[in-house]
């Protein structure tokens, strides 16, 4: 176990050396965009030396164009006029202000120059500086690389004896767990047998008793057939029955109404009779009264 302790303790210092050389990588890379802009500012002052070339030849140009100028001054002189000279006068004044901005320029891209050289010094010592320094901690990862090495061998040996040590207290552990679960696997085996006994003396008696319903419902349906028929049959007769009832009504309604006409006709007849008769003892009466009043008269 003490072993295992040293061999932890060696990993978290070998993690701790992996995590400064990530740094170390990290602040190479932060400092790899200043020696990309030196690099730029040095293009920019090999363009800018190239320029100083070309003005120089345009020095030159500009000196035999000079010698042009004062030979037509002359001839102006001689003619009295000067509209060419006054012309290259302002000319020559821009001239003059546009190679001036380029000194100017040159003098800057120069003082550039001395910088971006005293940086790129610098940059080559701490260069060097921090490759002496991974030299140095992948030294010391190699060792320490050899002794975990040493002390993975060493707790591979103690592993293994531990290793055997269980092995062997499993086995026993096993061996007894085995001779239980055979055990305990007789004990279901003969209880599943008895399960399976009653299983089947069960089975058996639903099935006769399932044959005894089967014979009830035969004779239950044969007794409902019957029924049945039979009262199908009533039926049948009950329609028959109220089929005749029906027309024994029809012809009792038809049978009624005649009567009534008949009660009605006599009615009607008795009505004009007794009308009739009225009239009859009315007149009689008023022809009676006639009578008695001319008597009296």
């Amino acid at each position: 176990m003490a072993c295992a302790s040293s061999g932890w303790n060696n990993h978290l210092w070998l993690s701790q050396i992996l995590r400064d050389i990530q740094r170390t990588s990290n602040k190479d890379q932060a400092q790899s965009p200043r020696r990309k802009a030196a690099k730029n500012d040095t293009d920019v002052l090999s363009l800018a030396m190239q320029s100083t070339l070309q003005s120089n030849a345009k020095v030159e140009s500009e000196r035999k164009w000079l010698a042009t100028l004062i030979t037509k001054a002359a001839e102006e002189l001689e003619d009295r006029h000067f509209d060419f000279v006054l012309a290259t006068v302002e000319e020559a004044h821009h001239k003059r202000s546009w190679l001036e901005s380029t000194l100017n320029r040159e003098n800057e891209s120069v003082n550039l120059l001395k910088e971006l050289r005293n940086d790129l010094v610098n940059e080559r010592k701490i260069t060097e500086e921090e490759v002496l320094d991974r030299n140095q901690v992948i030294q010391q990862l190699k060792d320490t690389i050899q002794e975990i090495n040493v002390l993975t061998a060493s707790e591979q040996k103690y592993v293994r004896k531990e290793t055997k040590a269980h092995e062997a207290g499993t086995r026993v552990r096993c061996a007894a767990k085995e001779n239980s679960l055979q055990e305990s696997k007789a004990e279901l085996l003969l209880s599943i047998e008895q399960e399976q006994t009653a299983h089947q003396r069960i089975v058996d008696y639903l099935s006769y008793r399932r044959r005894l319903l089967d014979d009830d419902i035969q004779a239950w349906m044969s007794k409902y057939e019957q029924d049945m028929e039979s009262k199908s049959q009533q039926i049948d007769a009950l329609k028959q029955q109220r089929s005749a009832d029906l027309d024994k009504f029809e012809e009792l309604v038809t049978l009624y109404e005649e009567l009534l006409q008949l009660v009605e006709d006599d009615k009607k007849t008795e009505d004009e009779t007794n009308h009739q008769a009225n009239g009859t003892i009315n007149r009689a009466a008023i022809q009676i009264q006639r009578q008695t009043t001319d008597t009296l008269d």
